[in-house]
């Protein structure tokens, strides 16, 4: 089994053998979401990341956002604000590419409601590299999700998200206006 079908499938095992969460549990300040990805295509590889937000009160939070795929590395902290069901947030970070560093400057802007998803992240870097951009809009269908998803290297295509449980969340896309060699995505979406 290849690199990035085996990081999607220990991270998918991973997430169903987490302890479902109490329903009378109180709601934490803290969130955390790790992401795995599996690229398909020429040049397959996959990569992993992490969102971690603290609350500070109901609509300030502090987030960080380590990210790792081969060759490539990154971490990025931030301060995101919460305004009925919209964030807009800003973060500053370094990564580290082929052994060059930059820094990253971060915004990113998110919407949520029991229906409707929404995300756009743009990455600006100091050393003259071009931005990077990755977004998606879904909304509900049932229990799963159908929207759309891309990324810069990846392009933009249809998207179904699967609600496994409380816990995991099971992305597929295939971009149709591809900007890159990718065929396909699998993203695994574990929230503990």
């Amino acid at each position: 089994m290849n690199s990035p079908a085996r990081t999607v499938l220990l991270s998918l095992l991973l997430a169903l053998a987490l302890p479902a969460q109490a329903a009378d549990a109180p709601e934490s300040r803290f969130y955390a979401e790790f992401v795995a990805n599996a690229y398909a295509g020429s040049d397959a590889y996959s990569s992993q990341e992490a969102y971690l937000d603290f609350a500070l009160n109901d609509h300030i939070s502090l987030w960080a956002n380590p990210y790792r795929e081969p060759g490539y590395a990154s971490a990025t902290l931030g301060l995101a604000w919460t305004t009925g069901r919209w964030t807009f947030a800003l973060g500053a970070g370094r990564n580290r590419y082929q052994g060059e560093r930059a820094n990253i400057l971060a915004p990113w802007l998110g919407y949520a409601s029991d229906d409707l998803e929404l995300a756009l992240t743009v990455e600006h870097y100091d050393n003259g590299e071009p931005a990077f951009w990755q977004g998606f809009a879904q909304r509900r269908v049932g229990r799963h999700f159908i929207g759309a998803y891309g990324e810069t290297d990846f392009g933009i295509g249809p998207a179904a998200t699967f609600v496994v449980n409380d816990h995991v969340r099971v992305r597929l896309a295939v971009p149709v206006a591809g900007r890159g060699d990718a065929k396909a995505m699998a993203t695994v979406i574990v929230v503990p």
